[in-house]
């Protein structure tokens, strides 16, 4: 019994012995590449992004002149009369009577009443001051060009914000200082 014993273990040895010789991997190249699994489900929507600009250009002029001056910039000159005929046109300026804030124009600005006229065809535009004589210069001036999206029976929507209120227009199209 102790001999069949023996033999039962030196069996199983070496029948381990060849089984572990045998499934040993060779290296050879890898297989084919398997099929694409399926798709997956959809993972959960994620958070609204945040208003950008799109194509809203700002332009700034760093020129001190006489308030008693019709002044007038040339845009850039990626700035086309294309642009400027189908955009709207928001001009802000800073007096050297308050450095600390933008004014829009056209509008009154400590009784003085102020404008700017808008020459499409030579691409620029001039400031004027049409009474008034408290505001003695202008020390910058800065434009928002904001290009018309969509044109539907000659309207175009704007955005609800207070369009006279320069930190608001620059805070809603996340422009510069």
């Amino acid at each position: 019994m102790k001999t069949l014993h023996s033999l039962s273990t030196a069996l199983l040895s070496a029948s381990l012995l060849f089984l572990s010789i045998a499934c040993t991997p060779t290296s050879g190249e890898p297989g084919p590449q398997g099929p694409a699994g399926p798709q997956g489900v959809a993972g959960p929507q994620g958070p609204a992004g945040q208003n950008g600009n799109a194509n809203v250009t700002q332009v700034t002029f760093n020129q001190t002149f006489n308030a008693t001056e019709y002044k007038s910039f040339t845009f850039p000159p990626a700035i086309t009369t294309d642009i400027l005929n189908s955009s709207a046109i928001l001009v802000y300026i800073r007096t050297s009577n308050d450095p600390n804030n933008l004014y829009p124009i056209p509008g009154m600005i400590a009784g003085d009443d102020f404008r700017y006229f808008l020459i499409p065809s030579s691409r620029s535009f001039q400031i004027r001051r049409q009474s008034g004589v408290y505001v003695s210069s202008i020390s910058m001036t800065k434009v928002i060009i904001i290009p018309a999206n969509n044109l539907i029976n000659g309207r175009v929507g704007l955005p609800d914000i207070d369009f006279s209120d320069y930190n608001a227009v620059k805070k809603y199209y996340n422009l510069p200082d």
